[in-house]
This record gives C-alpha cells, structure tokens and sequence, in this order.
C-alpha cells in the first residue's frame, strides 16, 4: 500500500550516502530535492553515482551553469556537451539523451523529479546537444577556446560551422578542421584575418599532409565563387574573430606559397653569417649543378656547404669580405663528415673538377695524379676521362655561382682535391 512504498522511499534515502550534487548546488537546492532525482534516476534503471553515473554530468553542468542557475540544468546543450566529456567514464549517453526527449517515459519522470527541486526550466534540444557533442574535441574547437572565447561561443559557432562543412560538395570536414585551427591564434593576432593567404598556407604547411591538401581548396574556389554555404562559413569564423575586411585568398595564392620550396640550407647558413641580399634562384642553381656533377641528390652537397660556411667565416681576417670557401683540407674534411656524408657526395666531384681545369684537362688531371694517394684508393672505381670533364664543367658552373652570390672571390688558395683527400686520412688516423 501507500505507506508500505513511503517507508521503502524513506528506507532507500536514509540508505544513500551523501550526495557531490548536493555540494555542488549547496545553498540553492534542499538536499531532500536532489535525492527525489536520485531515487527517480535509479528508478528509471540508470546509473547515479560515481564517475560512470548522471550525477557527474549534473555536477559538472552545475559547476557551468551561471548562479543561481534559473534556466535548469538541462537548458545548455554546449554545457551539457562539455559536463559529459568533463565525466570519461559516462559511456551510456542513452540516459543523457532520454532526459533531452519530451516523449521518452523515463526522460519525463526524470525531469518532472528535476523540475520538482528547481533543476529544470528550459531544455535544450536532442539534435543541439548532438550537434554540440561531435563540436567539442574537434581541432577547431580546441583553438577558439585556447584563443580566449567562450567555451559555449566556440561549440556553437564550430557546431554550425561543421553540419555546413557537411553539407558542401567537394570539401571535407576532417581536412578543413585541422587547418583553421592551426589558421586560428596565428589569424587572431593578425586581426582576424583567418582565410588570408599566409596565413592559409602557413596552416596547411603545418597541420596536414601534402596528400590531404587537395581537399581544402574546394572551399576556397565556392568561397570565391560566392557560394551561400561558403560566404557563410566564412563569416561565421570571421565574425567569431571580429577582424576588419580583408582580401579573401584564392587557391591560386594559396597553392603558390604551400608549394613554394625552401631556400637551400647554404643560402640560410649564409643570411645568418650577414650575407644578404642574395639571389636564392642562383642558390637554386649551386645545387642543379651539383646534383648534374655527381648523378646524385645534391642535399648532402647542400649540407656540406652549410657546415662549411661557418669554418670559413671563422677563418677570415676581413669581416665583410667573401670567404675562402675551400681555402682550408681541414675545414673541408670537417664539414664532410657525419651521418650519411661521404667525400664523394660532399668535396670531391667539386674540387677534382676545380683541378682538371687547373690542371688543363682530364688527361693532364689523370697524369699528374697517378702516383697520388687520393688516385690509387679510387681502384677500380676511377672516373674516366669523360667523367672528369663532366665534373670540371658543373665544377666551373659552381665556382661562378658562388662567386656571384659573392661567397668566395674569384681567385684564392684553394685546396685540392688529393689534399682534402690526405687531410681526410689523417683525420681519420688520429680518430682511431
């Protein structure tokens, strides 16, 4: 009967230990009301307590909810995304999504238990608070929070952002996401300018792979073209960073500064030594005939002379002056050596090509070098007389190059190929 269900009521309540909610709402909700919503949540056959339980999402939704919290609980889809991945271990949103169903039977006894102790008024909607779910632990998300803006501001505009995204042909979300949020803090410090072209292409350099480029240009083609669903993606991100107007970037600015390559590691190292206002195409260029002298990729050569420059530069007397490039075996031998550095993808194609033209020929080159260490460890493996005028036309090519990128001057004591060979040895001899 009426009090036998009274007395079990009561037995059950008394049996509870105390609530975190309570804590939390202490001061705005009765303890008595809270354990009316227990006893209707473990009614309905769901979990209450602990971290697998609705009270951690009702303690978290507490926590976010402004004080004194007259809408309810339930009235934020954001907060109620944001309490349930604030609770890891609630793995059954089953019950969380039954409250946000005004059909569900067990939804409504809830609710009406949550009304009853002041913890519902408003309820959000269950596809806001499935939207709001994907939001949340997206890229885009992560960067307008760490940006400053409201956690409920960012799930809202990214929520809406992502079903648009969804909703045009051509773009994909999970390439999209990535590079407007790397475009995200860089565009807010730069006045919100978040399509720029920079800063575009800045973003895609650093969040995705060159495979997955393809896949952001759409976007940026219907943006362009005047697309409703583009214009409004654009101006809802636009308006989040509350930037001035700026210039929309195209594809084509964007694809030109992605693939736009790097200037070689020697132009770098040489900028930093006070070498500026060089020609980096000529740069380029060292490393074409590099590549052309040797039959092979000339980043080992770009490295050698990046480590090389520095020697030189500590070298010289005259500080604004061109370097003596190769004017030491020793610096050659040092800059020659390391991880995956041989003397024949570093030094040697380029200075026994030097020494052929200052020799006046292969075959002089090949005589005067015959009774030569540097010769004789070549065994079977010598260049023949074709190849050593191969090396001394690329070797040449180099030699102009560099001097008029005014890193060498054109005449200096330069070492040779056999003694870089003999320094080499010696190094190698005092290492052991």
């Amino acid at each position: 009967d009426a009090d036998d269900i009274n007395n079990a009521h009561a037995a059950l309540l008394k049996s509870l230990k105390p609530s975190p909610l309570v804590e939390a709402l202490k001061g705005r909700v009765k303890k008595e009301a809270i354990d009316g919503v227990r006893v209707a949540v473990l009614g309905a056959g769901w979990n209450w307590g602990r971290v697998t339980g609705l009270e951690c999402v009702f303690v978290e939704a507490a926590k976010r909810c402004p004080k004194p919290c007259e809408e309810g609980l339930l009235a934020s889809a954001p907060r109620l995304a944001e309490a349930r991945n604030a609770c890891p271990s609630f793995v059954d949103v089953r019950w969380l999504k039954a409250l946000l169903d005004h059909h569900h039977d067990d939804g409504i006894v809830v609710r009406s238990a949550m009304e009853e102790a002041g913890l519902f008024r408003d309820m959000a909607s269950l596809k806001s608070y499935n939207d709001y779910s994907e939001a949340l632990g997206t890229w885009t998300h992560d960067a307008c929070v760490a940006a400053g803006f409201e956690v409920d501001k960012c799930a809202a505009t990214v929520a809406d952002v992502r079903l648009k995204i969804f909703s045009m042909k051509g773009v994909e979300w999970s390439v999209f996401d990535p590079i407007v949020a790397a475009a995200f803090v860089p565009a807010q410090k730069a006045g919100g300018h978040l399509f720029d072209a920079e800063i575009l292409a800045d973003a895609i350099k650093r969040s995705v792979t060159s495979r997955q480029w393809q896949n952001f240009y759409p976007f940026l083609g219907l943006a362009n073209a005047g697309d409703p669903t583009a214009v409004a993606v654009r101006e809802k991100l636009d308006g989040l960073l509350a930037g001035e107007a700026y210039t929309l970037a195209t594809e084509t600015a964007v694809r030109e500064l992605v693939t736009q390559p790097k200037p070689p590691k020697f132009y770098l190292a040489a900028e930093k030594l006070g070498f500026m206002d060089m020609d980096v195409e000529k740069a380029k260029k060292v490393l074409e005939h590099a590549r052309t002298m040797t039959g092979q990729a000339a980043t080992t050569f770009d490295k050698f002379l990046a480590r090389i420059l520095p020697l030189a530069d500590e070298a010289r007397a005259d500080k604004t002056g061109p370097l003596e490039l190769f004017g030491s075996a020793e610096n050659i031998v040092k800059a020659s050596k390391g991880k995956g550095m041989r003397a024949s993808t570093t030094y040697s194609s380029y200075l026994r090509g030097l020494d052929v033209i200052a020799a006046g020929g292969a075959e002089a080159f090949i005589a005067a070098h015959t009774d030569k260490a540097a010769w004789k460890a070549l065994k079977s493996k010598k260049p023949t007389a074709e190849k050593l005028e191969k090396e001394a036309t690329e070797a040449r090519e180099i030699q102009k190059l560099l001097v008029q990128l005014r890193l060498q001057p054109e005449a200096y004591a330069r070492a040779t190929w056999a003694a870089a060979y003999d320094a080499r040895e010696a190094s190698a001899t005092d290492n052991s």
